[in-house]
């Protein structure tokens, strides 16, 4: 089987249950939301407000928008503390734990390597070995600072730059599934490139979501899920090719180096957010170290799909729901 990445699935008619759609572009991709609900006025605020929610995370975790928190923790490098919002800083302390739970493969601080790579086919660049040693100095969890009762955050050192591009997507898909909680709509699916999170079911069935192959643009398969997230990190979204060798986006803190060994990883659990960092944390941690990284919490389950071979390997538990409508798979 080959899991690698989830797109909303074509869903079929759940007689008398409804359904609205609306998509939306934030966070550099397009944002599906689809609630289980005859098309009212009301739950279209109520998507609204919950697409609200994304921008406003967005804003706020954003490296790249000048004047957000993250930006200016990233300016003080070095210096001095920055107060910040309680949605930088929970995330923050999420992706610690994640950090020290992973053994460093996932890193927020892998900000440090932002110009170093250009995976655009036209301006594909690779760093050199010099480039990439000044750069991985400066990436270390271990040396971002919190402060929880004055909730501050410092890079201790000069240089650092956070990036929360591997958590950031998740935790806005979280607070918009809250947000159409808090509206009255349980029953909803939220998809933004990769990472889904289902809520409740979709009529009397449970949400089902495809599973793109690897090799093509076709499905591979699907899978149903409820109450739970899915997140997937694949070495196919960006990337280049040089003398026969794949270069991709997800870079490994310790070398500097897009990580080997995998083509993607998917991971359930219970919020999108966790899902979303411990994707990156498995794929960057390998085949071996990255399965034993998942089963060693009884909150997720992991399923990863090797480099080169498209073998895949993971918990049973996952791989037993996935229904697959490829012929090679049987």
């Amino acid at each position: 089987m080959l899991l690698v990445a989830l797109t909303l699935a074509d869903a079929p008619a759940w007689g008398d249950f409804a359904s609205v759609v609306r998509r939306q572009e934030h966070m550099a991709t397009w944002v599906t939301i689809t609630v289980t609900a005859p098309r009212t006025s009301e739950v279209l605020r109520a998507i609204d407000g919950a697409f609200g929610e994304i921008a406003r995370v967005e804003a706020a975790l954003s490296e790249w928008k000048p004047g957000t928190d993250v930006a200016r923790i990233n300016a003080q490098a070095g210096g001095q503390a920055v107060s910040v919002g309680p949605d930088v800083f929970d995330v923050l302390r999420v992706a610690q734990r994640v950090s020290v739970d992973s053994g460093g493969s996932f890193d927020v601080t892998i900000g440090a390597l932002w110009g170093a790579w250009d995976f655009r086919w036209q301006d594909a660049r690779i760093p050199t070995a010099a480039e990439l040693a000044e750069r991985v100095a400066l990436i270390n969890y271990r040396w971002v600072e919190l402060d929880a009762q004055a909730r501050t955050v410092r890079l201790a050192r000069e240089g650092m730059k956070l990036a929360l591009g591997g958590i950031a997507k998740g935790y806005a898909i979280d607070r918009a599934s809250a947000s159409l909680r808090g509206s009255g709509y349980r029953d909803h699916l939220i998809e933004a490139g990769g990472d889904v999170y289902a809520s409740g079911r979709n009529g009397k069935e449970r949400w089902r979501v495809g599973i793109r192959d690897p090799r093509g643009d076709n499905l591979y398969g699907s899978i149903e899920i409820e109450d739970e997230a899915l997140a997937t990190s694949g070495n196919y979204e960006r990337f280049f090719i040089r003398d026969g060798k794949r270069y991709h986006h997800l870079l490994d803190p310790g070398t500097g180096l897009p990580a080997r060994g995998l083509a993607s990883v998917t991971v359930r659990a219970s919020s999108c957010m966790l899902a979303d960092a411990y994707a990156t944390a498995v794929f960057v941690a390998g085949p071996r170290k990255g399965l034993a990284l998942a089963q060693a919490r009884e909150d997720l389950a992991a399923m990863i799909t090797l480099d080169g071979t498209f073998e895949v390997r993971g918990a049973a538990t996952l791989l037993e729901r996935v229904r697959t409508t490829d012929p090679r798979a049987r």
